[in-house]
């Protein structure tokens, strides 16, 4: 049975601009000076017409679990966490499903002892945003999401110093050292973003199984530009949408092309009355795709099961509360 919901607008627009700046010379020096083989890791670097892909990266234990909390007071909807090192210092990281790659700040990534994979450099653009934001592979021996150990993240040390302005999508508060990118999402088993309990829940390896009291949709999941993308449809005719985790609106599309939304539809989850954001108010990128942000995924628990390649939409668990 399909979940109608009718949506009024959202207002506040989320446009940032950014304070960092360029990493100098010297800076750049000295963050390669502590750059290693990617082989002392395991991992190995593959080059294609696509661009570079990595494998051997984000290693974990089959049988750990993870619950952590949202953190933004601010942004209380924001799927914000705090992870840790061995060092047990904290970074506050957001969980974006359109950004390809997993980034830390230079600052972040040299307090985790992070190291940069080369020579050669590895350099990485992030396509999620609109900005020409750019960064380099770099391994961090462990990363604890709670109790839950990975050995040797894949990050991406952004080459900008300060605020990560476009890649916080919009928060400010608290400052965001981490994006956790599809990349790394899609290590672990599965990620449940429970937004009405605003709670991340990871998996290494348990299956999961929707509650079928709660669930509204179970769609199948593909990736665009290293974006997470859903088949659905738009006013009756086949759209491919975003499923945008850190978007802070409810729909954004190119106004030109959805001038009036009336019915949203992802496998049976139902939308009609929908505004749709231009999506350059967030400076975002892929912008020929339309997208769903936080703003309407806050009322579902989101499910995204990488063994499966699907992303299940539940009713909240009021239970839990």
């Amino acid at each position: 049975m399909a979940l109608l919901v009718c949506l009024a607008a959202f207002g506040c627009r989320t446009r940032m601009a950014s304070e960092a700046r360029p990493l100098t010379k010297q800076e750049l020096r000295g963050l390669f000076a502590r750059a290693q083989d990617p082989r002392r890791s395991w991992i190995t670097v593959h080059r294609a017409d696509s661009g570079l892909t990595f494998t051997g990266q984000n290693r974990m234990h089959k049988s750990q679990l993870a619950g952590l909390r949202f953190e933004s007071r601010e942004h209380p909807e924001a799927p914000v966490i705090y992870i840790r090192t061995s060092r047990k210092r904290k970074f506050t990281a957001l969980f974006d499903t359109t950004s390809a790659r997993s980034w830390l700040t230079p600052d972040a990534f040299a307090a985790m002892n992070g190291a940069p994979l080369g020579p050669p450099a590895y350099r990485l653009p992030a396509r999620h945003i609109a900005e020409e934001e750019v960064g380099y592979a770099g391994v961090v021996n462990k990363v604890l999401f709670d109790k839950l150990n990975m050995d040797n993240a894949l990050f991406c040390a952004w080459d900008k110093a300060g605020p990560m302005g476009p890649l916080a999508r919009g928060i400010r508060q608290p400052r965001i050292d981490c994006v956790i990118g599809l990349d790394m999402i899609q290590s672990f088993h599965h990620v449940q973003i429970d937004y009405p309990l605003r709670t991340v829940y990871l998996s290494a390896g348990s299956g999961y199984a929707p509650d079928e009291n709660l669930l509204v949709a179970s769609v199948p999941y593909h990736e665009i530009a290293g974006a997470l993308a859903v088949h659905g449809k738009i006013n009756g005719e086949p759209a491919t949408i975003l499923v945008d985790t850190a978007g802070d609106f409810v729909f954004a599309a190119d106004e030109e092309a959805f001038t009036t939304i009336r019915q949203l539809d992802i496998g049976n989850l139902v939308f009609r009355n929908v505004e749709a954001d231009d999506p350059e108010d967030y400076d975002v990128g892929l912008r020929r795709y339309p997208r769903i942000g936080r703003k309407l995924l806050q009322r579902f628990r989101v499910t995204i099961d990488s063994e499966a390649k699907i992303i299940h939409f539940e009713k909240p668990d009021l239970v839990k509360r």
